[in-house]
């Protein structure tokens, strides 16, 4: 072998070498949590990424976005499972109404998440958030107990309406109350009413449909 090949295969051996130097290097200069997405039993865990342009900011909304519609996603599923199927199978319109409801709300009404860390890396921004799964229902719990409350009132306000015959206030009151109820049917809004435990939207349609046949 001639002097000239030697110090050719030396060169592209540094070259490997470097090569895998520098790729073990990032990977290990990569948190964890950017490779492997966090599991934990006591928390929903999302990781949301977005691109950085100069002079811009808005990665950094994008990536929150992202990481929060990674948790809800996780939240939806629990949902579905627990709560639609269990209450609406045998009816597919008001089960519809209740998918459609868990998928447009869910991720707007998250609250008390926290930021659990944020990196950047070649022209990339990564964020992680993490939301207590007790702290969430706590504070959906709270949010039930309001809208319930709410959504009777108008419901009172139905039944009373009906008693004086008035179909048009009645069906009014209706409405609302189904709207006041609207925001929290991920949660299935269960509630004793009149001594029995019922899912409150589910009973007002139910209310309405025997009032229109």
């Amino acid at each position: 072998m001639t002097t000239k090949q030697l110090s050719n295969k030396f060169t592209i051996s540094k070259i490997f070498m470097l090569t895998l130097l520098l790729f073990t290097f990032t990977f290990a200069k990569t948190p964890q949590w950017i490779i492997k997405p966090p599991v934990n039993a006591a928390y929903y865990n999302g990781v949301g990424s977005a691109p950085m342009i100069e002079g811009n900011s808005d990665h950094i909304e994008t990536a929150r976005q992202a990481a929060l519609s990674s948790i809800a996603s996780q939240i939806n599923i629990n949902i579905q499972s627990d709560v639609v199927s269990s209450i609406m199978e045998n009816n597919d319109e008001i089960k519809e109404n209740f998918e459609r409801n868990i998928r447009t709300s869910t991720q707007a009404s998250l609250e008390g998440y926290e930021i659990k860390d944020q990196y950047t890396s070649n022209g990339t921004f990564y964020t992680w958030i993490r939301l207590s799964k007790a702290k969430y229902q706590e504070i959906q719990a709270e949010k039930r107990k309001k809208a319930a409350e709410l959504s009777l009132s108008f419901y009172r306000e139905y039944e009373n309406a009906l008693e004086n015959n008035n179909v048009a206030t009645a069906l009014n009151n209706a409405v609302r109350a189904i709207q006041s109820a609207d925001a929290y049917i991920p949660d299935g809004l269960e509630y004793t009413l009149d001594g029995e435990e019922i899912y409150l939207v589910n009973h007002y349609y139910q209310s309405i449909q025997n009032l229109l046949d």
